[in-house]
């Protein structure tokens, strides 16, 4: 069982899929976080694979930016097209009464019902989360405290020290900054250092 199943456009605001299966994968470990580009092997039989993990994940994340609902070159809205995996999976999530949770991304709204597919007019009705680049580490932490009702973490998040390292990962604290490859107020910060007096 996948435990998450990241729903998502590689177009569409492309810093969220990549930073939100790290941040998950650190907390529920690899085998409880499914992303297709990392999760499925080369020689993989794509279609079959996709739909397995889809349909033993508990929940499904719909990563959703300003492009989401863009037309592609044909003038075509990609998820009016019947074999648009993004709209795929969620029909196959909702039919299969997976737990959904549109995640919006920076100031993306929520489609409105009339603007999606009636099969996937059942998304609007799910309560969403928002991640924003600017404040990723509160974010992913409101994510994170989402999920664990559904997929249990690997560990209890620790109660003070050092944060876990997920790479591309700033986090904002009283009285610091933990940053790992980050640039603060215009100066660099080197990787994998706690910085006393920091600012947001």
């Amino acid at each position: 069982m996948s435990g998450i199943f990241v729903n998502y456009r590689s177009d569409d605001d492309d810093f969220a899929a990549a930073l939100v299966d790290d941040h998950l994968r650190a907390v529920f470990g690899d085998r409880n976080v499914f992303k297709d580009t990392r999760s499925l092997e080369a020689g993989t039989d794509f279609p079959p694979e996709l739909w397995r993990r889809l349909l033993s994940s508990r929940v499904l994340l719909v990563l959703i930016g300003r492009r989401w609902l863009t037309p592609d070159a044909g003038g075509l809205r990609r998820i009016d097209r019947a074999d648009d995996y993004v709209r795929q999976e969620i029909e196959a999530a909702l039919q299969a009464g997976l737990r959904i949770i549109p995640v919006l991304l920076n100031n993306a709204p929520l489609p409105a019902a009339d603007e999606l597919p009636a099969s996937l007019r059942g998304l609007v009705t799910r309560q969403f989360v928002r991640l924003r680049q600017r404040h990723s580490g509160m974010d992913l932490s409101h994510l994170v405290e989402a999920l664990s009702s559904s997929v249990p973490p690997l560990r209890a998040p620790a109660t003070g020290g050092v944060p876990p390292q997920v790479p591309g990962h700033v986090e904002f604290h009283e009285g610091g900054v933990w940053a790992q490859g980050a640039t603060i107020n215009g100066d660099v910060v080197s990787r994998d250092k706690y910085v006393q007096g920091g600012t947001s």
